[in-house]
């Protein structure tokens, strides 16, 4: 599921709408799950509206967003590891 730093939601005034039990790589936890949508200033990818996201504590990794398989399940995304790059279609 897509997930947002958690502060950056509380910082923009989200109200949260309820909690989910999640895995992560640390163990079990439970994150609360905002109404959201997401915008890619300088793309051309379209904004995306209407979803939910998990308030995740993502800072101490440098990242404030991940894009999870609720919305790549959209997308053509091709990742090129070598050359450092990435492609994403919707």
């Amino acid at each position: 599921m897509t997930s947002i730093e958690r502060t950056v939601l509380q910082e923009l005034g989200i109200p949260s709408i309820g909690d989910c039990q999640v895995r992560t790589p640390s163990g079990g936890e439970t994150q609360q799950v905002y109404p959201c949508g997401l915008v890619f200033p300088g793309t051309k990818l379209p904004t995306i509206g209407n979803i939910f996201v998990l308030g995740a504590n993502l800072l101490d990794q440098g990242i404030i967003g991940l894009l999870g398989r609720d919305l790549l399940r959209s997308c053509v995304f091709i990742f090129n590891g070598q050359g450092g790059e990435f492609t994403i279609a919707l």
